[in-house]
């Protein structure tokens, strides 16, 4: 099992605009490399057999969602966050 943390921030390793988007970090950070999409193939194209995702903020976790939809048939993800009414439909 990985473990991830998710935040809406800057994208960095693109040179898209600077809306926010869901990335991998830890706050305080607010910019990274590794977007939650771009963690999630890499993940599942190496044979991974399970994720944890951490998410920072209720922001990050709705944003999340149409990236998890695609990547649900393919990928088992544990979904882990402090925010109690949390629901992925």
């Amino acid at each position: 099992m990985l473990e991830g943390d998710v935040i809406m921030g800057k994208h960095t390793a693109t040179n898209a605009t600077t809306d926010k988007i869901p990335i991998m970090a830890h706050p305080p950070a607010t910019e990274s490399d590794l977007s939650l999409e771009e963690f999630l193939n890499i993940n599942m194209n190496n044979g991974s057999k399970g994720i944890k995702l951490d998410f920072k903020s209720n922001e990050a976790f709705n944003n999340s969602k149409p990236i998890l939809r695609k990547f649900q048939p393919s990928v088992r993800i544990h979904i882990n966050a402090s925010l109690n009414y949390l629901v992925c439909t």
